[in-house]
């Protein structure tokens, strides 16, 4: 059973997902995959990167500056990409997460595979869909007034289902 996610940049997706994965672990339900995070410097974003949300650690998805396709302002590190592949497709996590499925992730044929793997199986998954790829999905939108109710509407759910 997967979960997909949207909303407008900046509305807490990240966040979302972070507070949901704290709830469920301290129930004992252990969760893996990554989530994508800002990089800012003096207040402006210059990229994103991924964070492994069992290990902590890491790896580039974009920046302003570098090689790599471009996707708006952003260049896209295939190799941080690779990691993020690697880190899904490896975690026997009860629950994976993957924040997101968006323009800079699909530069890479590999990150397509992956998302059609995991969106095929029988895996337990929140995915955070791009609000440009959002209607090819039955998205929920997060937003400021549902986020908290959200939270624990969620949670009770992927409860239920494992």
């Amino acid at each position: 059973m997967q979960w997909y996610l949207t909303g407008r940049p900046g509305i807490g997706k990240t966040t979302f997902c972070l507070k949901l994965a704290e709830i469920l672990r301290s129930e004992g339900i252990s969760c893996g995959g990554v989530v994508s995070q800002e990089i800012k410097n003096g207040g402006s974003r210059i990229g994103f990167e991924f964070v492994d949300l069992e290990t902590g650690e890491i790896f580039p998805l974009s920046s302003i500056y570098g090689q790599g396709p471009r996707v708006g302002k952003y260049r896209v590190n295939l190799n941080g990409i690779t990691k993020a592949i690697a880190v899904v497709n490896g975690t026997s996590a009860d629950v994976v997460f993957l924040d997101e499925l968006g323009p800079l992730e699909l530069k890479s044929p590999g990150f397509k595979q992956m998302v059609d793997r995991l969106l095929s199986s029988d895996r337990v998954a929140v995915v955070v869909v791009h609000r440009n790829l959002a209607p090819n999905f039955e998205c929920i939108e997060v937003t400021m007034d549902n986020r908290e109710t959200l939270l624990e509407d969620l949670a009770g759910e992927i409860r239920q289902k494992l």
